[in-house]
């Protein structure tokens, strides 16, 4: 879409997506027969302020996920934009918005979708004033939610409603620490590059069984040695006061790649 020279509508999905699920395509369905945009952009985000601690997948991988969802579910009417995940910059809506301004001409139009449980908050976020200059905020409405207090607060939003699709990416990251399958509630395609990709595995967390990885992936002498610093450790983290389980896995699993 770069280059053309007429007056083009997006609407802008941003988002960590880790992983992308029904419920984000719902929310681009509603927003999309609300709005009926020329393009729908999603922009993964590459360095997401508010995750930081928290261990997320690949850009690369988020966005190969993003890419199958998107179009598989709205073909070529869907981009998306690799902007924020190509940046060494934290990724601020802000930045992205005034990017694709520049990119796509100070006459193209941006709707900023936004979940209608983010607006109490949006406040906070980086340069609101910037997000609401270079775009108008697209509020994708929940069931109990408040219109005329978002219409009073931000008056040139637009409501988006329609019935949505209750699922959260950390629901999801729960499931697959638990070892649950968790394929229903992903777009078609992304379950079977999760599976091929090796990603979000069952947490282990059974000192039994990851002995029993031990015992069939590492060879004798390691595992004697192993055995002697999961000792050790489970000792040193009694006597000054650490998590003595969480001592005993980090041992038992600190030579597990070795053979």
């Amino acid at each position: 879409y770069k280059g053309m020279n007429f007056l083009v509508r997006f609407a802008v999905f941003g988002g960590v997506f880790d992983t992308v699920h029904k419920g984000h395509i719902r929310a681009a369905e509603i927003v999309d027969s609300c709005l009926h945009p020329d393009v729908l952009l999603f922009v993964p985000a590459g360095r997401p302020p508010h995750k930081r601690g928290r261990r997320i997948n690949t850009c690369a991988d988020r966005l190969n996920m993003l890419k199958i969802a998107v179009e598989n579910a709205f073909g070529n009417r869907a981009v998306v934009c690799d902007f924020e995940v190509n940046s060494s910059e934290l990724s601020y809506t802000a930045n992205t918005l005034a990017h694709l301004k520049a990119v796509y001409g100070s006459d193209s139009e941006h709707f900023f979708a936004i979940g209608a449980d983010n607006i109490a908050k949006f406040r906070t976020w980086h340069r609101p004033d910037i997000i609401r200059a270079l775009s108008t905020l697209a509020v994708v409405a929940r069931p109990g939610f408040d219109q005329s207090s978002a219409k009073l607060a931000f008056p040139e939003s637009v409501i988006c409603e329609g019935e949505s699709v209750r699922i959260s990416s950390t629901f999801i990251r729960r499931l697959a620490s638990e070892g649950q399958d968790f394929s229903q509630y992903l777009p078609e395609g992304v379950d079977e590059y999760i599976k091929k990709r090796g990603l979000y595995p069952k947490e282990v967390t059974d000192p039994e069984e990851i002995k029993r990885f031990l015992s069939a992936h590492v060879k004798e002498p390691r595992i004697k040695h192993t055995l002697n610093v999961r000792d050790e450790a489970v000792k040193l983290a009694q006597k000054y006061g650490a998590d003595a389980r969480k001592a005993e896995i980090a041992a038992l699993i600190h030579d597990v790649a070795k053979n």
